[in-house]
């Protein structure tokens, strides 16, 4: 029954029924180096990306959130200060924006934490776009790929 309730309320609250496992499929570790993690050259995948916001825990505690108001975190005023935060935190969670070829606007990708995973999963390219990255970096296992496809 527990699971029965888990899966329909992932799935009216969060558009997906693995919403509330407890076991982690989301790596976000790659995009520690979000330069080579979002570089738009992924088969299948979007042909632009850009980290919009994130959130890192600090080692010995604390958590801050860097947010571009609109653009690339990488080229918002404080580019230094949050890739220096990538890089001696642990990233907790991502917001990355991805535009499709043959699309003008952007779409709006959620990561983690922990298995956290949310876009607009009723767009088929969207969908199929957003895993062949996440699967291609190394942030989504390729079982889970497989498990949330089929």
């Amino acid at each position: 029954i527990k699971e029965a309730v888990r899966r329909a309320f992932g799935e009216a609250f969060f558009g997906a029924q693995d919403h509330f496992r407890s076991d982690s499929a989301l790596d976000l570790t790659p995009l520690a180096t979000p330069d080579i993690a979002l570089t738009a050259d992924v088969e299948g995948g979007p042909i632009e990306m850009e980290l919009r916001a994130f959130t890192v825990r600090a080692p010995g505690g604390g958590r801050v959130t860097y947010d571009g108001e609109g653009v690339d975190v990488r080229a918002c005023g404080w580019r230094e200060q949050a890739l220096a935060a990538i890089a001696i935190g642990r990233l907790r969670s991502a917001r990355v924006e991805v535009k499709l070829a043959g699309r003008d606007r952007f779409a709006r990708v959620d990561l983690g934490p922990g298995v956290a995973l949310h876009f607009d999963r009723d767009d088929v390219e969207l969908d199929r776009a957003v895993r062949a990255w996440l699967v291609a970096r190394r942030v989504l296992s390729v079982s889970e790929a497989l498990r949330a496809t089929g």
